[in-house]
């Protein structure tokens, strides 16, 4: 986990983001306060991964810091667009 310009912690998801991961991902998430996420690595994501990127962006956004999350990639954009959401809710200061 590296630092970002704000002290927030930076948290570089890989990988899945699925229903097999929420649950621990969740947990770093929370103990790593101030964080910003970068969804860079993330290859995949399903629903359940999509509910935890928005009840950590609910639960720990703060407009005084930088973005919660970044780096969205193009297939988290389009799994986020296809359930109806916001895709700038998670793209801000990323590449969605």
């Amino acid at each position: 986990m590296a630092s970002t310009a704000n002290n927030a912690s930076r948290i570089e998801l890989e990988g899945d983001l699925t229903i097999e991961r929420v649950t621990a991902l969740r947990q770093s998430i929370v103990e790593a306060q101030p964080v910003q996420i970068s969804l860079s690595g993330v290859e995949r994501v399903d629903l359940a991964g999509v509910q935890l990127l928005v009840s950590v962006h609910k639960s720990l956004a703060d407009p005084q810091h930088a973005p919660l999350f970044c780096d969205v990639p193009d297939a988290v954009a389009s799994q986020v667009q296809q359930l109806g959401l916001d895709v700038d809710l998670f793209a801000a200061g990323g590449q969605a």
